[in-house]
């Protein structure tokens, strides 16, 4: 028996290929066994294939996640075809009573991938399909990495929210890739799914992603992969006029935990021989353990949740690698999160730096910001106006942030604030030089006396407040410190540079390293 999620509709069904062939605004019924569910590249879009054809589902502005569509489940669907930046959906609209999603039978079958050439990923034909290849890795350019083999060369895109960190794929490695054939414009990729998608010659050793001093007598390393256990104090391991005590691992034995016996005092610490779990070896690498590395100097920068989804760009190497700059010339060191949110990972850092997230939290993740909130941790968070679902799964910034702030006495109102200059500021450490700032369609800000307000615009609605107890700091716009800079597919201003917006993040930054 079929189980209807949307409303009953009596269009003809048709194959996907025929689909594809299809005028865009065709409504088309079609059904397909599920390569890629709900949740992995977005909350509100999955795949389906049958007979060699697949296709992109999209739902406009749902949030389909929680909808038990799984990996093999046979669906039918009824929408409407669409070009999306190239890319062939078939979408759904949440108010069209004629369209709908039917789940026909859980674990149906399991699609094979087709076995392909890079060349072969370029053929619009298997757009949407799952395939397999074998590949080298010849430039890795981040989310973009270019692969070859003797056809040609060809894109692998690595989508957000898979878990997989590019960094890892060094050129020059052989790798072995399952993936969604897709297009983004002129460019046509293979995008896999998850880390599982992924086989790669590992011929590289472990390395220190970042590290920090979180007591007196404790460093804490982060490793981009797990390490070897068979770790020997004072051998592999050596803290220059100082003993190590005990040593710990976590984290899937990516962080080494180094415990000392006398205070941490400008001392130096000596990895050698560190293996990772496939033998590479890390020869040799000093760390300097200065004052600098010290926790209440580290800022993470979340980078995991869709910051560049639709026409966003806030990441550290775009619309805000100015915020880089200034926490370096403060004496801070930021650190990139590419990953899902964890305790051991949060543990190393004083500050949590969050810009317009357009991807649900996990529930794990909400636990552990909310942990690392009770333990002293700093938070900052930058949201947008209402409405500004940058991937159209039914949860913009304020949505989500009021999710994640659900035990605190505060809301995102959600509605559009926009006015430069704004000269309601009240006298703080935040607001020191700061006569005039721009709000370019941010939110307002509710909240009881536990908060202060700081910013407001000419109708006294709260842009910028602090909870000093909580150390937890809340604007109202992504655009105010957006410095102009980013991909340049993406229509971004230099917000920044406008009054005295910089002098406001610089304050914020400040204080965050200071309190």
């Amino acid at each position: 028996m079929a189980l209807t999620l949307f409303t009953f509709s009596f269009a003809e069904k048709i194959s996907i290929k025929e689909a594809r062939s299809k005028d865009i605004l065709s409504t088309v019924t079609v059904e397909g066994y599920v390569t890629l569910e709900p949740g992995l590249f977005a909350n509100n879009s999955f795949f389906i294939e049958k007979d060699g054809y697949g296709v992109n589902i999209y739902t406009q502005g749902k949030d389909i996640s929680e909808l038990n569509i799984e990996r093999n489940d046979l669906i039918e669907v009824t929408g409407y075809t669409w070009n999306h930046k190239s890319n062939l959906e078939v979408v759904l609209e949440t108010d069209n009573k004629k369209h709908e999603i039917k789940i026909l039978q859980k674990n149906a079958k399991k699609i094979e991938p087709r076995e392909i050439n890079v060349e072969d990923i370029k053929d619009e034909e298997l757009e949407g399909s799952l395939v397999h290849l074998d590949a080298k890795i010849i430039k890795n350019m981040g989310q973009e990495i270019i692969i070859g083999d003797e056809t040609g060369e060809g894109i692998l895109w690595i989508r957000e929210n898979t878990d997989i960190i590019p960094d890892y794929l060094k050129e020059g490695l052989d790798i072995e890739i399952t993936g969604i054939l897709a297009q983004y414009l002129s460019k046509k990729e293979i995008q896999p799914r998850d880390i599982n998608d992924l086989v790669v010659d590992d011929i590289f050793p472990p390395e220190v992603q970042f590290y920090s001093i979180t007591g007196e007598k404790q460093v804490k390393i982060l490793f981009n992969e797990s390490i070897d256990r068979q770790i020997i104090a004072g051998t592999n391991v050596k803290v220059l006029k100082n003993e190590i005590n005990s040593m710990e691992f976590s984290f899937e034995d990516r962080i080494l935990t180094v415990n000392t016996i006398e205070k941490i005092d400008n001392n130096r610490l000596f990895l050698r021989f560190i293996r990772d779990k496939e033998g590479n070896t890390l020869k040799m690498l000093v760390l300097e353990l200065k004052d600098q590395n010290r926790k209440e100097n580290n800022l993470i920068f979340d980078e995991s949740h869709g910051q560049t989804a639709g026409n966003a760009d806030w990441v550290l190497d775009g619309g805000y690698s100015e915020l880089k700059t200034i926490a370096n010339n403060l004496g801070l060191n930021i650190f990139s999160l590419k990953e899902s949110i964890n305790k051991d990972i949060l543990s190393l850092f004083d500050t949590f730096i969050i810009i317009e997230p357009n991807v649900r939290y996990l529930k794990e993740e909400i636990r552990s910001i909310m942990d690392f909130i009770e333990n002293s941790g700093e938070i900052f968070l930058v949201s947008d106006h209402g409405g500004a679902d940058r991937n159209g799964d039914g949860w913009d910034s304020v949505r989500i942030i009021n999710e994640l702030l659900t035990e605190y006495p505060l809301r995102l109102v959600g509605d559009n604030i926009e006015q430069a200059p704004i000269k309601n500021i009240e006298e703080h450490i935040l607001t020191k030089k700061v006569n005039e700032i721009g709000v370019w369609n941010g939110t307002s800000i509710s909240h009881n006396n536990s908060f202060k307000s700081l910013i407001k615009d000419d109708k006294d609605n709260p842009l910028l407040v602090i909870n000093e107890e909580l150390e937890m700091i809340i604007f109202s716009d992504s655009s105010t410190f957006d410095d102009g800079t980013g991909n340049p597919g993406d229509i971004l201003h230099d917000g920044l540079s406008w009054g005295d917006n910089e002098q406001l993040l610089t304050n914020i930054l400040y204080y965050l390293k200071t309190n």
